[in-house]
């Protein structure tokens, strides 16, 4: 369903009045206006949806109404797929990356920070740099403090993404990446599937 809060903001910081909004969308003047008083049925065609979309400037999901909690799992989703493709990224680059605030990525780290803990991984800081590593509970010393090289990370969210990648290895990745995390824990050598869920860093 569009959220009316959303589409009046829009409209009115585009400098759009409800009947030109209207008429460049092609739709009625009284269409716009139950739209943005919140009277809309969700049977809106998509055709119309993404012409209104396009008039304002936003991709079409910008309109709709999304749970927040459904938005906030999804941010982390991303947060999480941003971290392991650049190892060491800091917060204000995976905000432009995402096209969010500073301030939202944030707020989901905290909510990464335990999805990742149920899966075996930490989230480390280091100033504004964030990091993916596993937990390494039964790891060695040595292990504990290495952390996560790219090549790792990149070979880690293939895998976690479905990727086969057991065709396709280089041989550095065969001989060195992959024996590395598997002693981790984090996949298995044998079949090449990760430890944890595979859609745990999936990105839209």
């Amino acid at each position: 369903m569009i959220d009316a809060t959303k589409l009046r903001s829009l409209r009115t910081d585009r400098g759009y009045s409800i009947r030109r909004l209207a008429d460049a969308v092609g739709v009625s003047y009284q269409t716009i206006r139950r739209l943005e008083n919140g009277d809309d049925p969700g049977d809106l065609p998509l055709r119309v949806l993404a012409r209104i979309a396009t008039a304002l400037g936003v991709p079409p999901a910008t309109l709709l109404n999304t749970d927040p909690a459904t938005q906030q799992h999804d941010l982390q989703q991303s947060i999480g797929g941003t971290i392991l493709s650049a190892p060491g990224i800091n917060a204000t680059t995976i905000a432009t990356s995402l096209g969010t605030s500073v301030d939202a990525i944030h707020t989901a780290l905290p909510g990464l920070a335990e999805v990742l803990a149920e899966a075996g991984l930490t989230l480390s800081r280091h100033g504004d740099t964030l990091r993916i590593n596993p937990l390494h509970l039964h790891a060695t010393p040595e292990a504990n403090t290495k952390p996560m090289t790219v090549n790792e990370a990149r070979l880690l969210r293939r895998i976690h993404r479905g990727d086969d990648v057991r065709r396709t290895l280089s041989k550095t990745d065969r001989e060195l990446t992959l024996p590395s995390l598997a002693r981790a824990g984090l996949v298995d050598p044998t079949t090449t599937i990760p430890a944890p869920p595979a859609a745990l860093f999936a990105v839209p």
